[in-house]
């Protein structure tokens, strides 16, 4: 019989490596499998072509007319597609990126994998750290197929080769830092909350954070603002998408990052924390 430290991998570098990739490669191909996967992100998408295209065609109709109403050249014009692209992208797809990672640990309690994990030398740092990263890629592809295209069909339609440029910052400064966020908080809820509180709650929650209506105070007027509220006035400025906010609108915009990323990292590290707590409850039981 084989002894069993030669079935159980010892802990070690090369080892980990090996353990958070295989939980990452796990992750993303059990998302790309979800054939409502594929139907949610190409309906998102065809949903945001929709308003930039209509626009984009309205501009190359009315060209002279919209460049005077709204006082912008083409860099500005560009700009314009550009907030247009993200922020309708980084709404819906942070919203259906909620709902698909959200059933992802309790799914896992459900099979026992959780009691696997716990039984494993590697320990919760690599379950959770490939947890993260797994759905975060899954996510990611699409949204940057989406922005290929958007910025081929802006081209198409007469926009400066310049968009690609603006679109590939945009979806640095705006779009990952607020799909990290959501990842990360959509884990830390789940391991907290019973599925159903977590996919009506947590929408609710995207939607105060990036949509600002009347005067109401919601997150979306605060530095916690994940849609770009802060960016897009300092690195795409257009005189339709609005000013500065502050006096220090460069400082802001850096925070605004900042902040969301170190959002991301406090979750997965309260994650990694409810989990060890639950499994020694767990043991003591």
């Amino acid at each position: 019989m084989m002894p069993i430290s030669l079935l159980v991998p010892k802990p070690g570098p090369r080892a980990t490596l090996g353990q958070l990739w295989a939980t990452i490669a796990a992750e993303i191909l059990m998302q790309w499998r979800r054939w409502g996967f594929w139907l949610a992100f190409p309906l998102a998408g065809s949903l945001v072509a929709l308003i930039y295209i209509q626009n984009a065609i309205d501009m190359q109709n009315n060209g002279v007319l919209l460049t005077q109403r709204f006082a912008l050249d083409m860099a500005g014009i560009v700009n314009l597609f550009t907030f247009l692209n993200t922020y309708y992208s980084t709404v819906l797809y942070a919203l259906i990126a909620s709902l698909l990672v959200a059933d992802r640990l309790p799914r896992d309690r459900q099979l026992g994998m959780l009691e696997l994990q716990r039984a494993a030398p590697f320990g919760h740092g690599v379950y959770v750290l490939g947890k993260f990263l797994g759905n975060y890629i899954a996510i990611l592809v699409p949204a940057f197929l989406s922005y290929l295209i958007c910025g081929s069909i802006l081209v198409w339609l007469g926009l400066s080769t310049d968009i690609f440029c603006k679109l590939a910052l945009a979806f640095t400064l705006v779009f990952l830092p607020a799909s990290a966020v959501t990842v990360a908080l959509t884990l830390l809820c789940s391991s907290l909350f019973p599925l159903r509180v977590v996919q009506i709650g947590f929408p609710l929650l995207w939607l105060d954070a990036t949509i600002s209506l009347f005067d109401w105070p919601t997150i979306s007027r605060t530095i916690f603002n994940p849609a770009g509220r802060y960016v897009y006035p300092v690195f795409f400025p257009t005189s339709s998408v609005g000013k500065a906010i502050s006096d220090h609108p460069l400082v802001m915009a850096q925070l605004n990052i900042v902040i969301l990323w170190l959002t991301a990292s406090i979750s997965l590290i309260v994650l990694y924390i409810s989990l060890h707590y639950q499994a020694r409850r767990s043991a003591g039981n």
